[in-house]
Protein backbone atom coordinates (compact mmCIF):
# COMPACT_ATOMS: atom_id res chain seq x y z
CA UNK A 1 0.00 0.00 0.00
CA UNK A 2 2.74 2.50 0.77
CA UNK A 3 4.44 1.93 -2.65
CA UNK A 4 1.60 2.44 -4.51
CA UNK A 5 0.82 5.76 -2.62
CA UNK A 6 4.23 6.63 -3.38
CA UNK A 7 4.23 5.62 -6.76
CA UNK A 8 0.68 7.15 -7.46
CA UNK A 9 2.03 10.51 -5.52
CA UNK A 10 5.25 10.52 -7.61
CA UNK A 11 2.75 10.88 -10.78
CA UNK A 12 0.29 13.38 -9.28
CA UNK A 13 3.88 15.62 -8.99
CA UNK A 14 4.62 14.91 -12.12
CA UNK A 15 0.90 16.11 -13.59
CA UNK A 16 0.96 19.17 -11.08
CA UNK A 17 4.54 20.10 -12.42
CA UNK A 18 3.66 19.58 -16.09
CA UNK A 19 0.61 21.90 -15.61
CA UNK A 20 1.54 24.36 -13.04
CA UNK A 21 -1.00 24.21 -10.54
CA UNK A 22 0.59 22.31 -7.57
CA UNK A 23 3.09 25.37 -6.67
CA UNK A 24 5.26 23.92 -3.49
CA UNK A 25 4.44 20.29 -3.37
CA UNK A 26 7.60 19.34 -5.16
CA UNK A 27 8.96 16.31 -2.85
CA UNK A 28 12.05 17.35 -0.67
CA UNK A 29 15.48 16.17 -0.36
CA UNK A 30 17.98 16.25 2.51
CA UNK A 31 18.38 18.80 4.83
CA UNK A 32 21.51 20.76 5.05
CA UNK A 33 24.06 20.25 8.03
CA UNK A 34 23.23 24.21 8.98
CA UNK A 35 19.65 23.51 8.80
CA UNK A 36 19.62 20.81 11.62
CA UNK A 37 18.58 22.85 14.51
CA UNK A 38 15.09 23.00 12.79
CA UNK A 39 14.58 19.25 13.00
CA UNK A 40 15.47 18.40 16.66
CA UNK A 41 11.44 18.50 17.76
CA UNK A 42 9.69 15.53 19.73
CA UNK A 43 9.05 12.95 16.76
CA UNK A 44 6.35 10.53 15.56
CA UNK A 45 8.30 6.93 15.84
CA UNK A 46 7.07 6.02 12.70
CA UNK A 47 6.09 7.82 9.56
CA UNK A 48 2.71 6.24 9.35
CA UNK A 49 0.59 8.59 11.14
CA UNK A 50 -2.97 9.45 11.73
CA UNK A 51 -4.56 13.16 12.51
CA UNK A 52 -8.10 13.00 14.13
CA UNK A 53 -9.97 16.04 13.76
CA UNK A 54 -12.65 16.00 17.01
CA UNK A 55 -15.92 17.05 16.41
CA UNK A 56 -15.87 20.95 17.18
CA UNK A 57 -13.05 22.08 15.51
CA UNK A 58 -14.55 24.57 12.58
CA UNK A 59 -14.62 22.96 9.37
CA UNK A 60 -12.91 25.99 7.95
CA UNK A 61 -9.50 24.80 9.40
CA UNK A 62 -7.68 23.63 6.39
CA UNK A 63 -6.42 20.51 8.42
CA UNK A 64 -6.15 18.02 5.49
CA UNK A 65 -4.83 20.34 2.67
CA UNK A 66 -1.86 21.46 5.38
CA UNK A 67 -1.10 17.98 6.23
CA UNK A 68 -0.96 17.35 2.42
CA UNK A 69 1.86 19.86 1.93
CA UNK A 70 3.75 17.85 4.72
CA UNK A 71 2.81 14.71 3.23
CA UNK A 72 4.09 15.75 -0.01
CA UNK A 73 7.46 15.53 0.81
CA UNK A 74 7.36 11.71 0.02
CA UNK A 75 9.03 10.57 4.03
CA UNK A 76 5.97 10.21 5.88
CA UNK A 77 2.35 8.72 5.14
CA UNK A 78 -0.49 11.55 6.34
CA UNK A 79 -3.84 9.88 7.11
CA UNK A 80 -6.71 12.52 8.61
CA UNK A 81 -10.18 11.29 9.98
CA UNK A 82 -12.86 13.05 11.65
CA UNK A 83 -14.69 11.28 14.80
CA UNK A 84 -17.65 11.22 12.79
CA UNK A 85 -15.49 9.73 10.01
CA UNK A 86 -15.07 6.68 12.68
CA UNK A 87 -11.43 7.97 14.01
CA UNK A 88 -8.28 6.28 13.48
CA UNK A 89 -8.49 3.01 13.21
CA UNK A 90 -5.99 0.45 14.52
CA UNK A 91 -2.84 3.12 14.64
CA UNK A 92 -0.74 2.96 17.86
CA UNK A 93 -2.22 6.32 20.25
CA UNK A 94 1.23 7.79 20.02
CA UNK A 95 0.89 7.79 16.20
CA UNK A 96 -2.07 9.97 15.95
CA UNK A 97 -1.91 13.23 16.56
CA UNK A 98 -5.08 14.50 18.11
CA UNK A 99 -6.83 18.14 16.97
CA UNK A 100 -8.92 20.17 19.22
CA UNK A 101 -9.70 23.95 19.29
CA UNK A 102 -10.41 26.23 22.42
CA UNK A 103 -9.97 29.89 23.29
CA UNK A 104 -6.39 30.19 24.15
CA UNK A 105 -6.32 33.92 24.77
CA UNK A 106 -4.28 36.08 22.67
CA UNK A 107 -1.07 35.14 23.48
CA UNK A 108 -0.65 31.81 20.54
CA UNK A 109 -2.83 30.67 17.89
CA UNK A 110 -1.77 26.92 19.04
CA UNK A 111 -0.33 24.88 21.78
CA UNK A 112 0.91 20.99 22.09
CA UNK A 113 0.69 18.31 24.43
CA UNK A 114 2.65 15.02 24.47
CA UNK A 115 5.50 13.90 26.22
CA UNK A 116 8.78 12.77 24.74
CA UNK A 117 10.33 9.44 24.99
CA UNK A 118 14.18 9.46 24.86
CA UNK A 119 15.37 7.95 21.08
CA UNK A 120 18.89 6.40 21.57
CA UNK A 121 20.88 7.70 18.52
CA UNK A 122 22.28 4.14 18.29
CA UNK A 123 18.28 3.41 17.05
CA UNK A 124 18.20 6.07 14.43
CA UNK A 125 21.68 5.87 12.88
CA UNK A 126 21.05 7.83 9.93
CA UNK A 127 19.72 10.45 12.11
CA UNK A 128 21.43 11.19 15.36
CA UNK A 129 20.15 15.04 16.33
CA UNK A 130 16.90 14.31 17.12
CA UNK A 131 16.33 12.85 20.70
CA UNK A 132 12.88 12.14 21.41
CA UNK A 133 9.64 10.40 20.07
CA UNK A 134 6.08 9.93 20.91
CA UNK A 135 6.30 6.49 22.05
CA UNK A 136 7.14 2.73 21.30
CA UNK A 137 5.13 -0.03 20.33
CA UNK A 138 7.34 -1.93 22.81
CA UNK A 139 5.47 -0.06 25.73
CA UNK A 140 8.84 1.37 26.73
CA UNK A 141 8.83 5.15 27.89
CA UNK A 142 5.97 7.39 27.74
CA UNK A 143 2.98 7.23 26.02
CA UNK A 144 1.50 10.67 26.07
CA UNK A 145 -0.98 11.48 23.36
CA UNK A 146 -0.05 13.39 20.51
CA UNK A 147 -2.46 16.37 20.29
CA UNK A 148 -2.96 20.09 18.91
CA UNK A 149 -4.89 22.94 20.00
CA UNK A 150 -5.60 25.92 17.72
CA UNK A 151 -6.74 29.23 19.45
CA UNK A 152 -10.38 30.26 18.26
CA UNK A 153 -10.05 33.13 20.95
CA UNK A 154 -7.35 35.63 19.16
CA UNK A 155 -9.09 36.54 16.02
CA UNK A 156 -5.08 37.71 14.58
CA UNK A 157 -5.05 33.45 14.13
CA UNK A 158 -7.43 33.76 11.26
CA UNK A 159 -8.53 36.43 10.26
CA UNK A 160 -7.78 35.49 6.32
CA UNK A 161 -7.68 32.54 4.66
CA UNK A 162 -3.83 32.74 4.49
CA UNK A 163 -3.45 33.21 8.10
CA UNK A 164 -6.04 30.67 8.98
CA UNK A 165 -3.98 28.75 6.48
CA UNK A 166 -0.59 29.33 8.08
CA UNK A 167 -2.19 28.61 11.68
CA UNK A 168 -2.97 25.22 10.44
CA UNK A 169 0.02 24.26 8.79
CA UNK A 170 2.74 25.48 11.41
CA UNK A 171 1.06 23.62 14.17
CA UNK A 172 0.99 19.98 11.85
CA UNK A 173 4.66 21.27 11.31
CA UNK A 174 5.39 21.34 14.82
CA UNK A 175 3.85 18.10 16.28
CA UNK A 176 5.76 16.49 13.57
CA UNK A 177 8.49 17.70 15.31
CA UNK A 178 9.28 20.85 13.44
CA UNK A 179 10.89 23.85 15.44
CA UNK A 180 9.26 26.75 15.49
CA UNK A 181 11.54 29.78 14.38
CA UNK A 182 12.54 33.26 15.64
CA UNK A 183 14.73 34.21 13.14
CA UNK A 184 14.34 35.35 9.48
CA UNK A 185 15.72 32.13 6.94
CA UNK A 186 16.83 32.93 3.66
CA UNK A 187 13.75 31.01 2.30
CA UNK A 188 10.15 31.01 2.86
CA UNK A 189 8.89 28.74 5.77
CA UNK A 190 5.97 28.27 7.65
CA UNK A 191 7.61 27.50 10.52
CA UNK A 192 8.48 31.34 11.09
CA UNK A 193 6.78 32.54 14.08
CA UNK A 194 6.11 36.26 12.90
CA UNK A 195 4.10 38.83 11.59
CA UNK A 196 5.62 38.94 8.05
CA UNK A 197 5.74 35.25 7.74
CA UNK A 198 2.04 34.76 8.96
CA UNK A 199 0.92 37.10 6.42
CA UNK A 200 2.61 35.32 3.12
CA UNK A 201 3.45 31.66 3.91
CA UNK A 202 -0.02 29.92 3.94
CA UNK A 203 1.48 25.89 3.73
CA UNK A 204 4.64 24.17 4.15
CA UNK A 205 6.82 24.95 2.07
CA UNK A 206 10.11 23.05 -0.18
CA UNK A 207 12.42 24.05 3.07
CA UNK A 208 9.82 22.90 5.86
CA UNK A 209 9.71 19.56 3.54
CA UNK A 210 13.32 19.33 3.41
CA UNK A 211 13.77 19.54 7.60
CA UNK A 212 10.80 16.74 7.56
CA UNK A 213 12.65 14.30 5.31
CA UNK A 214 15.45 14.80 7.36
CA UNK A 215 13.76 13.72 10.96
CA UNK A 216 12.26 11.02 9.13
CA UNK A 217 14.25 9.25 6.66
CA UNK A 218 15.61 6.12 7.12
CA UNK A 219 18.73 4.49 5.14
Amino acid sequence: MRMKKSILMRAITSLCLVIGLCVGLIPAGTASAADRNDFTGVRFWNPHLCILVHNGVWESWPIATAAAYFDSSGVVDIVVRKESQGGCGNYWPFQVLHVRQANLGNNTCGTHGGTGTPYPSTDHPWNPYYEYVYGYPSGVGGHATPSMTLNSGWSACYNSNIRLANTASQSIGNALGLSRLYEAKSTPTVMLDSDYNNARTPWATAYDRNNLYALYYRL
